[in-house]
């Protein structure tokens, strides 16, 4: 079964989100988990939106 868990104490903000099981493949993007945050702004106007990601999953998959 596929699942994000928290991490505490990890990364720059000392929590972190993470995919399991960290041994799945997925080949269609449509099959990928993702995370979806939803927020509210108070006033109309040009913000920054400024994310810290730490990729931790080797892309070659012979390791």
């Amino acid at each position: 079964m596929n699942q994000f868990q928290v991490i505490q104490g990890y990364g720059k903000t000392l929590s972190a989100v993470k995919a399991f099981p960290t041994t799945e493949h997925f080949v269609l993007k449509k099959d990928a988990p993702y995370l979806d945050y939803q927020f509210m702004l108070t006033e109309a106007g040009n913000y920054e939106l400024e994310l810290y990601m730490q990729p931790s999953k080797s892309s070659n998959q012979s390791k």
